[in-house]
Formats: C-alpha cells, structure tokens, sequence
C-alpha cells in the first residue's frame, strides 16, 4: 500500500507511532511496478535496504522478509504483455507476430526460471515484509 501515498516514510512513521511494543507491522508494497491505481501510485523501487534502514530507525525488527519473484518472472510478465502494451501505446499491433516471436522468449526465461540462483536481488515484484515493534 505504500506506493499509493505520497509520502511512504511519512506514512511508516505514523503505523510505527500506533503499533504498540511487541506489535507486528505487516507491509506490502512493490519493488518495481507499473503504474496503477492512477492517479494515487506515487512511488515505486521499495528495495529491501529501504526496510531494513526505516523499519531499524523506527524500532523494528524484522520478522520476516520474502521477495515476490526475481527477474525472469518479472521479465516474463512484461514480454506477456507486449501485445497489449503495443496496442494501446503505439500506432500498430503486434498480433500473430508478436505472439509467435514471445513464445520462445517465454520458454526460455521459464527455463531459467528453474534454475536462478537469486535473481530477485536485481529486480522483484515487490516484498512482503513483518516486523515486530521493539522497546
């Protein structure tokens, strides 16, 4: 929920002011997305070292810590979308082209997806984060 507040640590600070001590702050939020929820997506890029640097300041230790993806998940989705995005953004659809050319794209990233070797430090969709309130 915090990219669609304009000021996210702002907005950390006031769900820090009202969780009591041993409380738990559950948090979700994208590392990379698309804009949605137009026009209250404010920001976006919420990496694990903005957690770990605001949620320390504010008396949190964090409990849990799970990405939603890595990169060739996040790649996959965009190459999915190509067709929609061609359609709506430019002045031509891709259609059957742009279907055939995405499929062996979309096998492969699958097939590395297999075996990555934590890709999710370079791009994820987001973090699930909880954090218990300490002192």
């Amino acid at each position: 929920m915090l990219e669609h507040v304009p000021d996210p640590v702002a907005a950390l600070k006031e769900l820090a002011r009202i969780t009591k001590c041993d409380g738990q702050l559950i948090i979700t939020a994208p590392f990379c997305s698309l804009t949605h929820f137009a026009p209250f997506h404010f920001c976006t890029g919420f990496s694990s070292y903005w957690y770990k640097k605001h949620l320390s300041d504010l008396n949190f230790e964090i409990n849990k810590f799970d990405h939603n993806g890595g990169w060739f998940d996040y790649l996959a989705q965009e190459i999915f979308r190509l067709p929609y995005i061609g359609k709506t953004y430019s002045s031509r659809t891709l259609g059957f082209t742009g279907f055939i050319f995405s499929l062996p794209l979309l096998f492969i990233l699958s097939l590395l997806k297999k075996i990555d070797r934590g890709s999710h430090e370079m791009l994820t969709y987001g973090f699930h984060v909880v954090a218990i309130k300490s002192r």
